[in-house]
């Protein structure tokens, strides 16, 4: 399986280094090992900076703390291009908006063709499209997210690789094993040829709209809050928001 470059010209292998954890070679006295009630390990703690570890173990320490990765780590990751969607084509009637920990689903039939995300910064916006037959998943990924993206392809029909375009942006220095995750799921699934555009690790609230039907994109700047609604679902989303955050859980998937 070909996995050194996309059709964009990115670079693939070099995003799996760039987004690989970087040995601190930290000191076991300068770590501290919690354990629960039952005595089995639990997260960790620099003695330190107090940074905290993830759920996986890593310890990305504060930038004053002397094992602090940001001057070795690869940041502002951007490559490949996309397609701007022009304001007056957009109908935020026909817009709808994916939470944190969700997945979208839409194409040119659907009544909401134009789905979108914001406030990722720690968080990754992965979407995925089939330029054919217009389907579209578009996620809103954090660190507690359970991520299947091959199952998901299977599940919605985007099945070929050399039809599908792949765009990803979001993360900083403290969430780049999130990124590494979905690039090699990507490439695992055989899909790694199809990312298109990358913007990663930029320290940024990245907000991103995709409308299904053309595959125009606005990013950033140009998603003003106002186009972001929700309809569908409202007040459960919004209380599953607010009380699965905290602990691990598979992706809400909405059709829209």
């Amino acid at each position: 399986m070909a996995t050194s470059m996309s059709m964009s010209g990115i670079n693939y292998q070099q995003l799996l280094n760039d987004t690989s954890d970087i040995d601190s070679n930290e000191n076991y006295e300068d770590i501290i090992v919690n354990q629960d009630k039952y005595k089995k390990v639990g997260w960790k703690e620099c003695n330190i900076c107090s940074f905290k570890s993830d759920i996986y173990g890593n310890i990305y320490h504060y930038i004053s703390c002397k094992y602090s990765k940001s001057k070795l780590e690869k940041n502002n990751i951007s490559n490949g291009c996309y397609s701007k969607l022009n304001i007056s084509e957009f109908d935020v009637f026909k817009c709808e908006t994916i939470n944190q920990r969700e997945c979208g689903f839409t194409n040119k039939d659907r009544k909401y063709p134009i789905i979108g995300t914001y406030g990722a910064s720690t968080c990754y916006i992965l979407v995925i499209r089939d330029k054919i037959t217009t389907n579209t998943l578009l996620y809103h990924i954090d660190s507690l997210t359970d991520l299947s993206i091959k199952q998901d392809m299977f599940k919605y029909s985007i099945l070929d690789p050399s039809n599908t375009d792949i765009y990803l942006i979001g993360g900083n220095s403290t969430s780049k094993n999130i990124g590494h995750n979905i690039l090699t799921q990507l490439v695992n699934c055989g899909f790694s040829n199809s990312l298109k555009f990358i913007n990663i690790l930029n320290s940024n609230s990245n907000s991103l709209i995709i409308d299904s039907r053309t595959g125009h994109i606005l990013l950033d700047k140009d998603c003003n809050i106002t186009y972001f609604k929700t309809s569908i679902n409202k007040e459960f989303r919004k209380f599953r928001f607010e009380n699965c955050l905290s602990f691990k859980s598979t992706l809400h998937y909405i059709m829209f």
